[in-house]
């Protein structure tokens, strides 16, 4: 109760609209969350930390100083009412043809800015199965796209593998390794953790895409890239909250 008490306290005093919070853009967020899913049944309403899995991204954007406003796209009314009490806009109902297994992330991203009335210059996605990402990250995904002018920003962490030991396996078995992998260049290595998509509004109503030819990137540590996508991910979740010291992943609610 405590918790949610202050989530309601923390979403008045962030601004969620009007004068713009980063170079004169507005700056949109849209916290994308499908109800069903069969790895983890229930997956965005899991208990982790004592929370729903999703109020860690809820959070995250009310840290996030460059966000001028947060809004869910859901279908399910469970998650709806799970982020209206912590504060979380939803000024619409997704579609159920947005809601498949087939559907896809950029279909929902569409969709909700065609659904607002009101027009942004730039777009974050942000996806409930990244609840250590910080509104550090978010900040620092939207300064890169929008001092650069960069169509999109992605973050990523590191490969965790050698390059070198990445191989192709083709229809007999055999291994083809990666031509680019004998370059040597480890540093130049990332995965798409999934914790932020940033993207220009026209460039991207335009393409429907997340990645181009001029998208850019950012790290971001190991322990704030876990994606819970299985059973496992979120026990290693669960693990990493209750070791002692990892501030990385400390919420701000956390005493609460």
């Amino acid at each position: 109760m405590l918790f949610f008490l202050f989530a309601r306290i923390m979403a008045i005093t962030k601004p969620s609209g009007g004068a713009s919070m980063f170079e004169g853009k507005r700056i949109l967020g849209i916290l994308a969350a499908r109800g069903g899913s069969k790895r983890i049944p229930g997956k965005n309403l899991r208990d982790l930390g004592g929370r729903p899995l999703i109020i860690w991204s809820v959070e995250a954007a009310r840290q996030a100083r460059f966000l001028d406003r947060l809004v869910l796209s859901t279908e399910d009314g469970e998650i709806m009412a799970c982020c209206r009490k912590a504060g979380c806009e939803v000024p619409f109902e997704r579609p159920a043809e947005f809601a498949t297994d087939t559907a896809t992330s950029a279909s929902v991203v569409r969709h909700a800015l065609v659904s607002l009335e009101e027009e942004y210059d730039y777009v974050v996605l942000l996806q409930p199965t990244s609840p250590f990402r910080l509104g550090e990250d978010i900040d620092r995904g939207i300064a890169l796209c929008v001092e650069r002018r960069a169509p999109s920003v992605v973050s990523l962490s590191s490969l965790r593998e050698k390059p070198a030991w990445i191989y192709r396996v083709d229809e007999n078995d055999r291994l083809c390794p990666h031509e680019d992998a004998w370059r040597g260049d480890e540093g130049a290595w990332g995965v798409l953790n999934g914790a932020v998509y940033v993207m220009e509004r026209r460039w991207f109503l335009e393409n429907e895409a997340f990645i181009g030819q001029e998208t850019l990137s950012f790290f971001m540590p190991p322990e704030r890239s876990v994606d819970v996508d299985t059973e496992e991910d979120l026990l290693w979740a669960r693990f990493l909250l209750s070791r002692k010291g990892h501030g990385s992943v400390v919420s701000p609610l956390s005493g609460v």
